[in-house]
C-alpha cells in the first residue's frame, strides 16, 4: 500500500552572515584575525598605484603576509587575483 501523504520538503538551513561579512571578499573568510584582514587590504591598496601584474602582486602579498597568511594566499591564487581585480576596479 503506497503512502498517500505528500513528502515533506526539508528546509535547508540558511546560514545568515553578518552584514559586514556580505561585503567582504571571499578571500577574507580564510583569515580569522581582523589584523590580518586589515594588513591584506592595506598591502593590496599599496600595489594599486604601481604597475604590477597579478602574479607580482600575489608574490608580494605572499612575502609580506608572513607564513600563515602567505600560505592562505598561495593556496587560493584565484581568490587573491579576484580580490586584486576588485580593488583595481574600485580604485
Amino acid at each position: 500500500v503506497a503512502d498517500k501523504q505528500p513528502a515533506k520538503k526539508e528546509k535547508q538551513a540558511v546560514k545568515k552572515e553578518p552584514e559586514k561579512a556580505k561585503d567582504e571578499h571571499r578571500l577574507f573568510s580564510y583569515f580569522s584575525k581582523k589584523k590580518d584582514k586589515d594588513k591584506l587590504a592595506a598591502l593590496v591598496a599599496d600595489t594599486l598605484k604601481k604597475d604590477m601584474t597579478y602574479a607580482q602582486v600575489t608574490d608580494y602579498l605572499v612575502k609580506k603576509m608572513g607564513a600563515e597568511g602567505g600560505r592562505v594566499i598561495s593556496e587560493h591564487p584565484s581568490l587573491a587575483k579576484d580580490y586584486i581585480r576588485q580593488c583595481r576596479r574600485k580604485g
